[in-house]
């Protein structure tokens, strides 16, 4: 594609489509510039509204390869308002749509996406879209999960799961059941439906793979981790070898990296190896911040903070809370931030034995500082981390939260 003009192409139906073409190679080669430069002329030059929406939706898979999920929420909404107002629109260019919105509902959270999926309950899902019905359909209940309606979210998820067509899909529909009963503290259920997952996932040959079904693997991974970490390693170093045949952005970027990072903190956490599981952990969560995936990032947060007792990691669970105050997030946060236990875990050794001088003795920064050997302004540090990770601001409220804990 060195030599390629863009400009020839322009001007006609034919060409267009076929600008459009060489605007999708470039982008499967990564040639990114010269793919936006030929999705810039299709734009100026094209009445074909089909063809203007596949394009916005090309220009929406750039800006995601590009961390900018918010800029593809917009081009991917213009593309679906475009479709919309088409008598003629490509059915499974809306379906393609839909599914993309849907993926952003769930992992931005994002009410605008999941506001206009919904409001096409009633599409015209065709016998050849079944495998982007069941796509669209799980991911909303993940969606709705997210949001903290968790009845609807399992409603939903079984819903998808009589909708999918393939075993593959089948081991990710169960997939999607274990972990709400996880996040739901149904330990059972979760185990039930994982050995249901497993039993799908015997029954196929996996060879080259889609991102759904290397997906399907690594989450296999992570849910299974706790509990059979062996297991859990193996579904890993299968996924590892798989290579993917198609895809809509985890070719581009490094999700599908810190999806597997995630998964292999958890197997390293079963393990006991802490101090690995908390490396891949952070670069897992970096990865999921820079894209945009907050729940994500949260979630691997709760399993930093349960590991180091940081408050830091406290911090950014909170955040995402506070967007989200109906998700399993939000009601983790509170836990953990309300309860004397938690806050206590997250001192270190010298921040406890401040806390029980102050408690204990009542004794103020100079006499705490005699007794430790070491400064006031040393003292003043650790307490203000321990105020920070109580949620008060003084000695007095600190002291009122502690009796309130006891009592």
């Amino acid at each position: 594609m060195a030599s390629v003009d863009p400009a020839r192409y322009i001007n006609t139906p034919v060409g267009d489509q076929i600008a459009f073409y060489l605007a999708l190679a470039a982008w499967a080669l990564k040639r990114y510039g010269l793919s936006a430069t030929l999705l810039n002329l299709i734009h100026k030059h094209t009445a074909d509204l089909n063809l203007q929406a596949r394009s916005l939706i090309l220009r929406g898979w750039l800006h995601a390869t590009a961390g900018k999920l918010e800029h593809q929420l917009e081009s991917t909404l213009r593309a679906l308002a475009l479709l919309e107002s088409h008598e003629e629109a490509d059915v499974g260019l809306m379906a393609m749509a839909l599914r993309i919105l849907a993926a952003l509902a769930r992992d931005r959270l994002d009410l605008a996406a999941l506001a206009a999926v919904e409001r096409h309950t009633n599409f015209p899902w065709t016998s050849s879209l079944v495998v982007e019905r069941f796509q669209v359909a799980r991911t909303i209940a993940w969606a709705r999960a997210m949001h903290g309606d968790y009845i609807r979210a399992g409603e939903e998820f079984n819903a998808a799961r009589r909708l999918a067509p393939t075993p593959h899909l089948q081991t990710l529909a169960h997939l999607d059941r274990a972990w709400l009963a996880q996040i739901s503290h149904e330990s059972l259920h979760a185990r039930l439906e994982l050995r249901e997952a497993h039993l799908c996932a015997e029954q196929i040959d996996w060879e080259k793979a889609s991102d759904d079904e290397i997906g399907a693997l690594i989450l296999a991974a992570e849910l299974t981790a706790e509990t059979d970490p062996e297991k859990a390693q193996a579904l890993l170093d299968l996924a590892s070898t798989m290579s993917i045949k198609h895809s809509a952005g985890f070719a581009h970027d490094d999700r599908l990296r810190a999806f597997s990072l995630a998964a292999e903190s958890a197997v390293l956490k079963a393990r006991g190896q802490k101090r690995v599981a908390i490396r891949r952990a952070t670069e897992a969560l970096d990865i999921f911040a820079s894209v945009g995936y907050q729940w994500r990032a949260a979630n691997i947060a709760l399993s930093l903070h349960e590991m180091t007792g940081k408050v830091s990691w406290l911090n950014i669970i909170g955040d995402v809370s506070a967007a989200y105050p109906r998700s399993f997030i939000a009601a983790e946060y509170e836990r953990l931030s309300t309860t004397g236990r938690s806050a206590i875990e997250t001192l270190t050794n010298r921040q406890r034995e401040i806390v029980s001088l102050i408690r204990d003795e009542g004794l103020g920064n100079d006499g705490i500082a005699q007794r430790l050997v070491m400064s006031a302004n040393t003292v003043r540090i650790h307490k203000q981390k321990i105020f920070r990770a109580f949620r008060v601001s003084n000695e007095f409220q600190l002291l009122a939260k502690l009796n309130s804990l006891a009592s």
